[in-house]
Parts: C-alpha cells; structure tokens; sequence
C-alpha cells in the first residue's frame, strides 16, 4: 500500500513538473542547436540499446523484428529529443537566473553512495550528473513554492519564470515580445 502511494505521489509530482516546463518552453522562443537534439537522440537510443541488452536481446535484432533501422528510430524520437533539449536549456537557464546549484555535501554523499556501486565509473562524469540532479531537484522545488502562492496564476507562473531568462537571454532565447506580454499582462493581474 505504501509503494502504491508513493508511487501515485512520486507520478502527480512528474506530471506537474513536466506542466510547469512544458508551460515555460511553450512561453519561451528558443534556438535550439542542432547539436544538443542529436545529443539527447544518442542518449534516448543508447537507454533503449540498454534496456533491450538488459532483457537478454541483440539490439540488432530488436531492430530487424521491427524492420527499422537506427536512423528510423532517430528520426520517431527527433521530437522527443527537441523536447529533452528544450527541458535541458531551460532548466539550464533558470538555475542560471535563479542562481540555483546543488548543495556540495549532498553532491559528495551521492557520488561516494554511486562510486560504491559502480567502480569504474568515471568521478567527473558521475559528479556532473549529481551536480544537474540535484540542481534540478532544486529548481522544482522552487516552481512548487512558486506555484502553491495563491495569487500566482499558472499563466503568471510561466511569465515569471520565462521572462528573464529571455530579458537576460543568452544565445539560446529572444523575443522581448513576450517579455513585455508577460509584464502586460502581469500588471493586469494585479489590478
């Protein structure tokens, strides 16, 4: 009962996660470099290779049952990687403006408690994806404590957020327009 529970909790937190970025990359123009869709397309095909190798299968195989090539995969999951993409950089961008980082001990915790588990693995690497782990567990809290004010719509949300990572924009977002939409049309809500 009480996995079920956690595991009810753990999906509604996803799915307003998720709602919340979708929200912000739907608000935001961003310039996605061709690079990072492929980056995201490498790691969305080599989690699928793993898994399939996990179940005792030749990924090969796998692909003659059926009858697609790795490039037919590449080109089902391009969507998806713009999306991962879009996520990364957003996140990204308000860790930036939000100066949001991972907590140093909690980040050496985590790689000792992996490294245990896994010694091969490369430290540098492991540390950078505690560091983004972490960091965007950060980052969600934030949105939840953002999004439980009363007085915050979700729309209001999206502006607040969206809007100065475009004001403050490096490469990858533009569009003033939105900005001062959103400062429209918070003006309008608090009147």
């Amino acid at each position: 009962k009480e996995n079920i529970k956690l595991e009810k909790k753990n999906k509604g937190k996803e799915k307003t996660r998720l709602k919340i970025i979708e929200r912000i990359i739907e608000k935001s123009e961003i310039d996605l470099p061709e690079i990072l869709i492929e980056i995201e397309l490498d790691k969305i095909l080599y989690n699928m290779e793993s898994d399939i190798t996990q179940m005792g299968l030749k990924f090969e195989d796998y692909l003659k049952h059926l009858n697609k090539t790795k490039d037919d995969l590449k080109k089902e999951f391009k969507k998806d990687a713009e999306m991962k993409a879009k996520f990364a950089l957003v996140l990204n961008e308000i860790a930036k403006v939000e100066k949001i980082v991972a907590d140093e001990e909690q980040v050496v915790k985590e790689i000792a408690t992996i490294l245990e588990h896994y010694k091969d693995a490369d430290p540098e690497r492991v540390r950078a994806h505690i560091e983004n782990v972490l960091a965007n567990e950060k980052i969600f809290q934030f949105f939840l404590i953002w999004e439980r004010n009363p007085i915050n719509s979700s729309e209001h949300f999206a502006c607040r957020i969206a809007a100065p990572i475009i004001a403050g924009s490096l490469q990858h977002f533009k569009g003033l327009n939105f900005a001062k939409r959103c400062r429209i049309q918070n003006s309008a809500e608090r009147a």
